[in-house]
């Protein structure tokens, strides 16, 4: 796999990020990288136990999808509708979270 590199904004260096995460609060975990050179962090994004819980049943569902015959349209189609509403579910609380503990919206 081709390593993605990173460039700082800060001091303009490039780097391969390196994926760290710590607890941001109580039940809720900061996935981030930093610069190597100037120790700049960048947040990728937060992750509570419901967003995990999600993520897991998303992935529960795409192993079912291919474990499907091809020709199994219908419950491909109600499984792909699970997956998208539990990833826009994700993705909303993701963005919530980045609001209340970075102050964006």
């Amino acid at each position: 796999m081709l390593e993605q590199k990173a460039n700082c904004v800060s001091c303009r260096q490039d780097f391969v990020p390196k994926i760290q995460s710590e607890w941001a609060t109580k039940g809720v975990r900061r996935h981030y990288f930093a610069c190597p050179h100037c120790g700049v962090q960048y947040t990728s994004r937060y992750v509570s136990r419901a967003i995990q819980s999600r993520q897991m049943k998303i992935r529960i569902r795409r192993k079912k999808i291919k474990n499907l015959a091809k020709g199994d349209i219908e419950n491909i189609e109600r499984l792909s509708a699970e997956i998208e509403k539990l990833a826009a579910e994700n993705k909303k609380e993701m963005q919530e979270l980045r609001g209340l503990l970075e102050g964006v919206s």
